[in-house]
């Protein structure tokens, strides 16, 4: 299971970011919107380019989600759980 820290905090959404899984270069983040009725959490996958971590980061939409459960369990499975395989 991932820990989650809120990084930001504004009136109409919040960022919460995942910080406990062994890859250093990819973590997740889930943004809550405030103000949406329907689809209120938004799964993002970030990958950081190990040439300079500080530029450039990939996003990768996951999908919308009703509840946090929904979208805490879709980022698990994707952040955590991804398999690599190597030749």
């Amino acid at each position: 299971m991932i820990n989650w820290t809120k990084t930001i905090e504004d009136g109409t959404y919040e960022v919460h970011m995942s910080t406990n899984h062994a890859d250093p270069l990819v973590y997740a983040e889930i943004v809550i919107d405030h103000e949406s009725i329907t689809e209120k959490y938004t799964a993002l996958k970030c990958t950081i380019d190990d040439n300079d971590p500080k530029r450039d980061i990939d996003y990768d939409n996951l999908g919308f989600f009703g509840t946090w459960d929904e979208a805490r369990k879709h980022c698990e499975a994707e952040v955590v759980h991804t398999v690599r395989i190597a030749r």
